[in-house]
């Protein structure tokens, strides 16, 4: 009986020491901070008074970003007191919490481990993420415990590394296989801020709006609205579409081209965006529309020759040239709009869109036309639609937290964000 009890020890001990050297292996890849004491006075002695406790989240992957970290303490803590437990230490790794407790048995580690679990969720919200159903957990020999507290210690960040490390990593430029990680996080907060219907339903609006035209009447359409925009919205327009439609005989270049100053004035009274300059600039454009058409009584036909011999990559410099000299009331910017609603993508860059790249450190402060290269690769990269992709970043930025003053606090984005790591980082 005592060789038998002395071989179990033996493995006992053995097993002790293979976990400390786990956890000296893993130690340098943790974030951790330690936790406050509470309640010094409670003894311990034996063997079953300290416990390891090893708690993932489902499929291992670094899901939890500095604010959910801190979040999962601020849990943990919560939970120790529930519990009337004293959490030695603890650890939050982007895919799971290690902790010292100490507890009389397993049985109360794992009611701390649910109630943190529990507590975690409540502080989350909508972005809590799903626990593994199991927590691991090791018993700890008084004699080791200097050892495993000493792991910890050494796993705490240095206060400098943690201010300087993460902008020296996102100053380089993010390469489009990191753009698609974020472009997948910005669909989901788009889909639980909308609602999944409306945010597909904007989307397709977006892409739809900006199809290359069928024929001249869509293509002076878009004009048309492009100009009424002017000073207002795409979205204040959209309201009166079927009204201007109406007044302006579907937009036929040639019917509109007829309309007389008396008519013209009528249009004032019609439940329109009632303004004259526009409406003349859109009346004068339809004539010279029918003027400038070609042989073949198309004006896209004369865009597509002077398309042929353009530089897209410079954003249509000799196309927006030729509408601004072409139409009356088109200065550089609406010309842009115009051509990129022809399905010239690269014309303009949504300001939204390249707000939020530019913040995340995927472009830079060169030309527009660069944002636009860049969510170019990301369509092609993901099998995607180049206004789809826009549109979800334009949507981010106009709903969502990266708006003109940001809340980079509750951002999704903000681990990796140069912006949200910066001292002056909306925190709101």
């Amino acid at each position: 009986m005592e060789a038998f009890f002395f071989h179990v020890m033996a493995a006992f001990v053995s097993c002790i020491n293979s976990l400390a050297s786990l956890l000296a292996l893993e130690g340098a890849a943790w974030s951790c901070e330690a936790l406050p004491r509470s309640r010094p006075g409670v003894m311990a002695g034996s063997l079953g008074d300290f416990w390891f406790a090893a708690l993932d989240i489902e499929r291992r992957r670094g899901a939890l970003n500095r604010r959910l970290r801190r979040l999962a303490l601020r849990a943990l803590d919560r939970a120790g007191r529930s519990a009337r437990l004293t959490i030695i230490a603890a650890c939050v790794k982007p895919t799971g919490l290690r902790l010292i407790a100490r507890a009389k048995s397993s049985g109360s580690m794992r009611v701390l481990m649910r109630r943190f679990v529990a507590y975690f969720a409540v502080g989350a919200g909508t972005h809590a993420l799903h626990w593994r159903p199991t927590v691991q957990l090791a018993a700890i020999h008084p004699g080791r415990l200097p050892l495993y507290r000493s792991y910890m210690k050494r796993s705490l960040p240095d206060s400098e590394d943690v201010a300087t490390m993460k902008p020296r990593k996102n100053a380089k430029r993010l390469g489009v296989r990191a753009g698609l990680a974020a472009l997948r996080s910005i669909e989901r907060a788009n889909a639980e801020l909308l609602g999944m219907d409306e945010y597909s339903a904007r989307v397709r609006r977006y892409v739809a709006a900006h199809d290359a035209p069928a024929d001249d009447a869509v293509a002076f359409e878009r004009l048309c609205l492009a100009i009424f925009a002017q000073g207002l919205s795409f979205d204040a327009v959209d309201k009166h579409r079927e009204a201007l439609r109406s007044a302006f005989d579907g937009f036929y270049p040639g019917a509109v081209a007829r309309i007389s100053a008396r008519r013209a004035a009528v249009l004032l009274q019609e439940p329109i965006i009632r303004n004259r300059s526009k409406i003349e600039a859109c009346v004068e454009n339809a004539r010279r529309w029918v003027a400038l058409t070609d042989d073949s009584g198309h004006y896209l036909a004369r865009i597509a020759g002077i398309a042929a011999d353009d530089h897209p990559a410079e954003g249509w410099p000799k196309l927006t040239a030729t509408l601004q000299c072409d139409f009356a009331r088109l200065g550089e910017s609406t010309a842009g709009l115009t051509l990129k609603r022809w399905g010239f993508f690269t014309a303009r860059c949504h300001p939204g869109s390249q707000r939020l790249l530019r913040r995340l450190g995927y472009v830079n402060d060169g030309p527009p036309e660069k944002v636009q290269e860049f969510v170019a690769a990301l369509a092609q990269a993901g099998g995607k639609d180049p206004y789809a992709v826009e549109a979800a970043l334009a949507l981010f930025a106009a709903v969502g937290p990266c708006k003109a003053a940001p809340a980079c606090a509750v951002c999704l984005l903000n681990e990796g964000c140069p912006s949200a790591a910066a001292p002056n980082a909306a925190v709101s």
